[in-house]
């Protein structure tokens, strides 16, 4: 089974340094694809010499992109894995976060989702139990922060719909699952830890939000 790994990343070198290399002590993944929104800072740089010595990953520019335009990108760049893991590079993983979203999403053919139980305080150690779940994070489904896709089951293009800029896509990726009479569960005891210092600082695309959110509705309903 072929595992791949999506990280838009911008800026904020110290985030980025974190995951990768929480990421390189891991198993349970074939490839890391990074997409790197036009960063000012060092993290260009420190990611192409880390792509260098570090074969399993790989930096992309994709500077002026949205985040889902990165994540449609990054479904193509992983078209040939058996899952694809969507990562924010502000996140805390627990060390058997893949091996246990890979189990999720192979213990029943009907499972197109899985992700972290953002409820758990500490990871319990026997992620043997799911959750079925609906919608995204403001459901009490999905966190898109967070979540593995079984590959061959989402293969509609694009992931998202370009109507989504900055909010929204996560929910757009949800509801199709379940149009398709696919589910997303939860993995129940797997902590994951989401720092929210990248997504804070752009605080400019405040007013996108409520744009995209209103877009979900009336394209879904809720």
């Amino acid at each position: 089974m072929v595992t791949d790994i999506i990280i838009p990343v911008r800026d904020q070198l110290y985030l980025t340094q974190s995951i990768v290399e929480q990421l390189d002590n891991m198993e349970g993944w074939s490839h890391c694809w990074i997409f790197d929104n036009g960063s000012v800072d060092d993290t260009w740089d420190w990611l192409y010499q880390w792509c260098l010595d570090h074969p399993k990953f790989s930096v992309l520019p994709a500077a002026g992109k949205t985040i889902y335009e990165m994540w449609n990108d990054g479904i193509y760049a992983a078209r040939f894995a058996d899952h694809v893991l969507f990562l924010n590079n502000d996140v805390a993983l627990h060390s058997y976060t893949i091996t246990a979203l890979n189990n999720a999403l192979e213990a029943f053919d009907s499972n197109w989702i899985a992700y972290p139980d953002y409820n758990a305080v500490v990871a319990f150690g026997n992620f043997c139990n799911y959750r079925v779940t609906s919608g995204t994070y403001r459901h009490g489904g999905m966190s898109g922060f967070c979540f593995m896709l079984k590959r061959a089951k989402v293969d509609w293009e694009p992931l998202v719909d370009p109507q989504f800029i900055w909010w929204g896509g996560d929910d757009d990726i949800a509801f199709n699952v379940e149009a398709r009479h696919g589910r997303q569960v939860r993995v129940v005891g797997l902590s994951i830890v989401h720092l929210l210092e990248g997504t804070a600082r752009f605080h400019d695309l405040g007013e996108q939000k409520g744009k995209d959110l209103k877009a979900v509705i009336e394209k879904w309903g809720r």
